[in-house]
């Protein structure tokens, strides 16, 4: 796999996934976008899509999905990554997204309804990473040690995007849930979920 750097808005992987075979995923996508279904609203978002692709040079007309192949190579990593690492803080979120197999890692930072990805070599360490993604940089290692872990099972995190979001805030307002617990999940929420 060869493309890094790349950047996708969240309707661009939403095309790219679909192109791809991955109708499953780009719908999940489609749905949290609020895409009525209407013909012409869907008409729409296919000709910005493509135009905006086009114009990143991210198109192959010459290949089945008419994708370019670092492109086509990222997306099936993406999807078929089962060991990922998810860092949230605030309206960013990191994944480091693990290669079977491979001694690289791909990173997908998402932002301002952008998704950032890159190639990252596991022997270089995370250190740098996650304090540039929680905004350490610069802090004591004093501090950086002192920051407490939250750790949620697979099952537990995907219970929590199927939650309704009033159990959600009364859960953020249970004075008997941690503080840190509690910061994580209005993150989460501020994050629609």
């Amino acid at each position: 796999m060869e493309a890094t750097g790349i950047s996708l808005t969240t309707n661009e992987l939403a095309s790219v996934l679909a192109l791809c075979g991955y109708e499953s995923m780009a719908s999940q996508i489609l749905n949290s976008l609020d895409i009525n279904g209407e013909t012409w609203e869907l008409d729409r978002f296919i000709e910005d899509t493509g135009l905006s692709l086009k114009s990143k040079g991210l198109l192959d007309e010459n290949r089945s999905s008419t994708l370019v192949e670092g492109l086509e190579d990222l997306l099936h990593v993406l999807v078929q990554s089962k060991r990922k690492a998810r860092c949230i803080i605030k309206d960013r979120v990191l994944f480091i997204h693990f290669i079977k197999g491979d001694t690289r890692t791909l990173l997908q930072e998402i932002r301002n309804n952008t998704h950032f990805f890159s190639i990252y070599s596991m022997e270089k360490g995370f250190e740098h990473i996650l304090l540039n993604h929680y905004e350490l940089v610069g802090k004591s290692e004093q501090a950086v040690n002192d920051l407490p872990t939250l750790q949620l099972t697979e099952a537990i995190y995907d219970q929590l995007h199927q939650m309704d979001p009033a159990v959600l805030e009364a859960m953020i307002n249970d004075e008997k849930i941690e503080v840190l617990l509690k910061q994580f999940l209005s993150d989460f929420k501020n994050n629609e979920q």
